[in-house]
């Protein structure tokens, strides 16, 4: 049986105000201490069930559209997060060449390809090309120290060429400078 959400969690509380700025409003900042704790108390983590667990919402498609409309700072909220963790380990970090940053890359794969960004990526301890996102994360190393940094989507290098615009370049006259400028009259 699911519990209610009646208030954040005492972690949240206690940490959850340093993120306070980075919302436009006291609506945006609660949708997020509301996530984090769905996050952490409950054991199904979907966004559809954190909502479903929330006493205070009346209306169960505004924590949907917090993450889909509002106009919140992701990378923001991110950088602000891996200050304070570093922050909160200073006194037990070693040195910093005893610290590495652990870069991952995690096939999840798809039966469709309604997703965004979904492509077919090699995997390489099975060596083939399903359908799948690649996500791409980081974790900060240093000895008893370890926490995630970021993660991104890789995205296909095709994705991210602009092919028009390059064979539109490339297939001018090689003696061509570039476009023709019209005489100008004086």
């Amino acid at each position: 049986m699911q519990l209610p959400i009646v208030q954040p969690t005492p972690i949240v509380l206690k940490y959850g105000d340093e993120f306070r700025s980075c919302f436009k409003d006291c609506r945006q900042f609660n949708h997020f201490r509301n996530y984090l704790t769905g996050l952490m108390v409950l054991e199904n983590k979907s966004m559809a069930n954190i909502a479903r667990c929330l006493l205070e919402s009346a209306d169960k498609t505004n924590l949907s559209r917090f993450f889909s409309e509002s106009p919140w700072q992701q990378k923001q909220i991110n950088d602000r997060r891996v200050q304070q963790m570093k922050e909160a380990v200073k006194t037990y970090r070693r040195r910093r060449d005893m610290a590495a940053l652990i870069i991952d890359d995690t096939l999840c794969e798809h039966a469709g390809d309604l997703f965004e960004y979904v492509a077919r990526h090699y995997h390489h301890a099975e060596d083939r090309y399903p359908l799948s996102h690649n996500l791409v994360t980081s974790h900060y190393v240093c000895g008893q120290i370890r926490f995630p940094v970021d993660f991104l989507i890789y995205r296909r290098y095709e994705e991210q060429t602009r092919w028009e615009e390059f064979v539109k370049t490339a297939s001018r006259p090689p003696d061509s400078k570039g476009p023709r400028r019209a005489p100008t009259i004086s």
